[in-house]
């Protein structure tokens, strides 16, 4: 089912779109381009020879857009929810006469659904969702030195775009902001919850709503095996940012998808954009191989035993 908004409960019986199956609409605009360009300046004189020419220099970038799939959690969430499923509870009540049960508890057990409220709670989806996408470019070079050294330098840049997110469209609020239609006589205070539309229940909508931008200069120095050693060194500096780190509720991400004041008076998510939980500003990786020098033929029973080791 897909959601079809807020306040468009009838107040008087209670009726509205809650209750009718939706299709999303079919996304046909997923174009990809990715494009990429090499140059390795040839020059082998004079001071530019010197310091890039000789083929031992490569100038890069590129660009390239793809896109995210639909998966299952959307669908199976909004599968197991009102109006596709109806949860009926049957309160057990202590008869302190019989603590040990309630007789015949199987007649109890309703034999049909309650009806559908428009107080109860749904995760689904706008009918407008469309496949979030992603762009990716790079620029840098690359230059070899001597002493078997090749050093890397890049900058990296990634945007996201109509990520999927959780949004309570119809968040808890204040008494002063909730929206309740004025009738004659007044909705029943059965019928109504501490809601912007006080009308309806939960409205846990997974929108297009996310955003991201990753931007990162990237320095990678490596040393080819040569006597017995090989290493790389790579550092990035970097930085994150983001309006929601996933699209799931984790607790441990203390994630602020779900704002106290809805998008209507305080922005919604615009204004939750921030650096992102899963920034590093810093990250330096070292790695090294070497080949221990005796006995690296392994030959006889002793050799076999102490050579051949790398640290």
């Amino acid at each position: 089912a897909a959601w079809s908004g807020l306040f468009n409960i009838d107040p008087v019986t209670f009726d509205g779109p809650y209750r009718l199956p939706n299709k999303v609409k079919a996304d046909h605009n997923n174009f990809s381009p990715i494009v990429g360009v090499a140059y390795s300046p040839s020059l082998d004189s004079g001071w530019l020879g010197r310091l890039l020419g000789r083929k031992r220099t490569v100038f890069r970038g590129g660009y390239g857009m793809g896109y995210d799939s639909f998966f299952n959690n959307i669908a199976s969430n909004a599968q197991g929810g009102s109006p596709n499923a109806i949860a009926t509870a049957v309160p057990s009540v202590v008869d302190p006469a019989n603590p040990r049960g309630l007789a015949s508890l199987n007649t109890r057990i309703p034999t049909s659904p309650r009806p559908l409220s428009p107080l109860d709670a749904q995760s689904l989806v706008p009918g407008d969702l469309v496949n979030p996408y992603y762009q990716h470019w790079s620029a840098g070079f690359q230059r070899e030195f001597s002493g078997n050294l090749v050093l890397d330098v890049s900058y990296v840049g990634s945007k996201g775009s109509k990520l999927y997110l959780n949004e309570q469209l119809n968040p808890t609020v204040p008494a002063s902001l909730q929206v309740i239609p004025q009738t004659s006589p007044p909705v029943p205070a059965g019928r109504l919850q501490p809601r912007l539309d006080a009308l309806q229940g939960s409205r846990n909508i997974r929108t297009n709503g996310g955003d991201s931008n990753y931007h990162a200069a990237q320095i990678l120095l490596t040393r080819r095996l040569a006597q017995g050693l090989s290493g790389t060194f790579a550092y990035t500096y970097s930085k994150l940012i983001d309006n929601g780190a996933d699209v799931f509720s984790i607790a441990q991400v203390n994630q602020t998808q779900n704002p106290a004041v809805p998008a209507f008076y305080a922005g919604g998510l615009r204004f939750d954009r921030s650096v992102s939980f899963f920034d590093r500003t810093h990250r330096g990786v070292f790695s090294f191989v070497y080949e221990l020098p005796w006995m690296r033929q392994q030959q006889g029973a002793l050799g076999r035993v102490v050579g051949g080791w790398q640290v």
